[in-house]
């Protein structure tokens, strides 16, 4: 029988694809691209290094630009709560100047777009990034789930009962729409121009001002360095 909590999570509906909230999401981006489509502002950063938390969600690095999908309460003057700094959509070319950031950080964020949409935004980056400076990449690994499902013993993989809840939740919830292991994350990197793309363990990397991850996430989580 399925626990209580396993149940929860399999019949939740919230994360279900529907007509209404694929339209509310598509207009929300065109009224966003459309109406505020902004630089990232760079002002925020004077005299530090320019540092993109890509895809913050609420939750806010200091000294870095924070970016996420459009909020419109934010784009009212006299919105009392502050979130991210730099609105955008993932799947269309960022509004930033070539050679403009000296570090990229991002967490369990491609996993929400399509494979085709993240080879455009991994060129993008690069595009954007400061010749010699790093992307940090960590997303959910299907290593580990599939080495689950296998019957390998995975650390933190006891919330699932079963292997198939487990890929069932990684390729269906959250809104998930690709799958990565570190072989095809390092491919699409390279792909997109990086010359140096190496896998790195949680709380290791080169550049240390982008070890930003998050400890809770690192059970199931791949963490790649790519430099340009």
């Amino acid at each position: 029988m399925l626990s209580k909590e396993n149940r929860e999570d399999i019949l939740n509906k919230e994360d279900q694809f529907n007509l209404f909230g694929a339209i509310r999401f598509e207009l929300k981006s065109y009224m966003g691209r459309k109406l505020y489509s902004k630089k990232p502002p760079f002002k925020l950063l004077e005299g530090k290094p320019k540092l993109l938390h890509l895809g913050s969600s609420m939750r806010l690095l200091p000294d870095f630009i924070n970016a996420d999908f459009y909020v419109f309460r934010e784009m009212i003057p006299f919105a009392q709560k502050k979130s991210w700094d730099w609105f955008l959509d993932l799947r269309y070319p960022l509004n930033c100047p070539s050679d403009s950031w000296d570090g990229i950080f991002s967490e369990h964020v491609l996993e929400h777009l399509y494979p085709d949409q993240v080879l455009a935004l991994l060129k993008e980056l690069h595009r954007v990034l400061k010749p010699g400076s790093w992307l940090r990449i960590s997303v959910p690994d299907v290593e580990k789930y599939v080495n689950h499902y296998n019957g390998m013993k995975q650390e933190g993989f006891e919330v699932w009962g079963t292997g198939c809840e487990a890929l069932r939740s990684i390729s269906q919830n959250w809104t998930h729409i690709s799958l990565w292991d570190t072989e095809l994350l390092s491919l699409f990197l390279k792909e997109a121009g990086f010359n140096k793309v190496e896998s790195r363990n949680f709380g290791e990397g080169v550049d240390s001002q982008l070890i930003k991850e998050q400890e809770h996430r690192a059970w199931e989580s791949l963490y790649v360095e790519a430099q340009k």
